[in-house]
């Protein structure tokens, strides 16, 4: 049997039903060994003459200007268009299909094929290697491998990567997330820190002035210390469980707290305490401090979203949200426990992976997609089920959302609040292959995605995984 027949029929069975298994929390954290999260970074280098005064950087590189017009951003998810020229008619693809971390010297083979979206990933200790410092060689490689991509009519996608920061970052004051315990996250503190917000902001304006942010048709949005919109993982300390993270001086009431960010309603409470200051703390008081902690984290990805705009941009935003996160009975069940980790299995509820309201937090969601990092990701009950169309119908408390899966019930989120979505697979696993490929294309359309992003580019050439003829295929049959 071909491998595409023995595809469908697994297919069958498991929309049949035919598979169960168990749910998974997230399903992008099995990413790319080399690309955490799902994300890595890098550009070659072109050769420029460059001179760098203070915080001022020019460079002599003759390479081509990039235009800094774009096209009105559209939703594609689904509709076909078609141009008849000459007696001969062609169909444009009905959905955006891209690669994560998309290498220049694949563009046009990838574009024959009909991907016609990639990602350049732009990281954060390349671009500023010292502090207020900006390297124009890699400036210049990175507006060159733009320059390409455009030039094969690729959608292409900005991912700013703040996760990886240089290490200037981390000598100021208050630049790590800590949690309960006094513990520590690797990941640089956008969250609570103004100080590196502003830094952070800097460098946006930085790449406008160097690549025209109006060349990218979306900009990937985390929590600028993760990879996608999340706090930490709740063991990131090394040493405990149910961590939470909003105990750096600023987090509990200092002065560099971001003026967006109310101040912290109970400074001092830790998760599990059931007094404060003396008095008995109920379970409406751990709703209000959860509330202030997950706004917090919407908070930092606004200001992101609030600072491209800003500066012109008027493309989408991809808010990377995996996985199934805590759902409201899971949150409820967490909440009456004191967030002592009772009713946390999938360890979200201090990431902040409440999605029904991380997404009903957001204030601006204009031109905001939903985007789902863990298409085909094995949660749900049958696995990778789809999108169904009564979906739209089911309350929000209905228990039938346990056994959706993370596409799924990311997809009816973005229902709620009328906004677009989009996807990607997660970046390795056992059963990364085209299986996996197949299924989340199948979950694009039934969800009524804009597209796809198949992670990683490299991928589809390295031995043994999967092919750019892979992808082709299932872009034929979408």
């Amino acid at each position: 049997m071909s491998k595409l027949a023995a595809t469908t029929l697994y297919l069958g069975l498991l929309l049949a039903g035919g598979i169960l298994t168990t749910s998974l929390a997230f399903g992008a954290t099995s990413s790319h060994p080399s690309c955490p999260g799902n994300s890595c970074h890098g550009a070659t280098t072109t050769a420029t003459t460059t001179t760098s005064t203070g915080a001022t950087t020019t460079t002599s590189s003759t390479l081509p200007s990039t235009s800094t017009t774009t096209s009105s951003p559209t939703s594609t998810g689904g509709t076909t268009t078609t141009t008849s020229t000459g007696g001969t008619t062609t169909t444009a693809p009905s959905f955006v299909f891209g690669t994560l971390n998309t290498a220049a010297t694949n563009a046009s083979a990838e574009a024959a094929a009909g991907v016609n979206s990639a990602e350049v990933e732009v990281g954060w200790d390349l671009y500023e290697p010292q502090d207020g410092v900006f390297d124009s060689n890699y400036a210049a490689a990175v507006k060159q491998k733009v320059q390409a991509f455009k030039a094969v009519g690729d959608k292409v996608i900005l991912g700013l990567d703040l996760h990886y920061p240089p290490s200037w970052v981390f000598s100021y004051p208050n630049s790590k997330l800590i949690d309960q315990y006094g513990g520590t996250a690797d990941e640089v503190n956008l969250v609570f820190n103004q100080t590196l917000r502003n830094k952070a902001a800097a460098l946006i304006n930085r790449i406008n002035q160097d690549v025209g942010l109006n060349n990218f048709y979306a900009i990937r949005i985390t929590s600028g210390g993760d990879a996608e919109a999340m706090y930490p993982p709740e063991d990131a300390d090394g040493a405990h469980a149910n961590a939470y993270w909003a105990y750096d001086a600023n987090a509990q009431g200092g002065a560099n707290l971001p003026p967006t960010i109310p101040v912290n309603p109970f400074p001092g409470w830790k998760p599990g305490q059931k007094t404060y200051a003396g008095q008995p703390f109920t379970t409406s008081n751990v709703q209000q401090w959860y509330s202030w902690y997950l706004k917090a984290l919407v908070d930092e990805a606004n200001s992101q979203i609030q600072t491209y705009k800003s500066l012109g941009y008027g493309g989408y935003f991809y808010v990377l949200t995996p996985g199934l996160g805590s759902r409201p009975d899971e949150y409820q069940t967490a909440i009456a426990n004191y967030l002592n980790g009772t009713g946390d299995a999938n360890a979200t509820m201090g990431r902040g992976a409440a999605w029904d309201k991380w997404y009903a937090a957001l204030p601006d969601r204009t031109n905001v997609i939903a985007y789902v990092s863990s298409l085909a990701d094995w949660s749900g009950s049958p696995a990778n089920n789809v999108c169904q169309p009564a979906d739209s119908s089911v309350g929000i408390t209905d228990p039938q959302i346990d056994s959706w899966s993370a596409a799924r019930w990311i997809s009816y989120l973005a229902g709620r609040y009328n906004m677009p979505k989009t996807g990607e697979n997660p970046g390795g696993g056992t059963d990364y292959g085209f299986t996996m490929m197949q299924v989340a294309a199948q979950q694009m359309q039934s969800c009524g995605m804009q597209g796809m992003y198949w992670a990683h580019d490299a991928d589809l050439y390295s031995p043994g995984t999967v092919t750019l003829q892979d992808y082709a295929t299932v872009i034929a049959g979408s």
